[in-house]
């Protein structure tokens, strides 16, 4: 990805690695007074956090420093968003909205629907056209 769409993911991922650390410490502290079994969800939905928080600021990083945003850090950007919708899921059916509200999980879940949308720009190549040239 190249260009104007570089700034356009740059601009999504700034706002995501954003929310993602300003979330961090309310599950922290929402794990501190939550029931055991809750707990774990909490946990998972943390490690997400901090996960993607990392991520965004290499992307953003390499935006800024390369002028260019892979295909490869774009498909490993849709599979932590995958992974982090999955356990937004689960806690909005445990928790009420209020929680769900405090912990961001609507608005988290919205910016990865945006992330996830984003196209490299590249098309692949099927492997029978790949075959079929290295034969010549």
């Amino acid at each position: 990805m190249k260009g104007q769409k570089v700034y356009d993911c740059k601009r999504m991922c700034k706002e995501l690695g954003e929310t993602c650390h300003n979330t961090k410490n309310r599950v922290i502290e929402k794990m501190c007074v939550c029931e055991k079994k809750d707990c774990k969800m909490l946990a998972d939905y943390l490690q997400c956090l901090m996960v993607i928080e990392c991520l965004c600021d290499y992307i953003c990083l390499c935006a800024c420093e390369q002028e260019e945003v892979t295909s490869s850090i774009l498909s490993e950007l849709t599979s932590k968003c995958t992974k982090i919708m999955g356990c937004i899921d689960k806690l909005m059916k445990n928790f009420d909205d209020k929680h769900c509200s405090y912990l961001n999980c609507a608005s988290i879940k919205k910016m990865c629907m945006s992330c996830k949308s984003m196209k490299s720009g590249k098309t692949k190549k099927s492997r029978k056209s790949r075959k079929t040239r290295s034969r010549r």
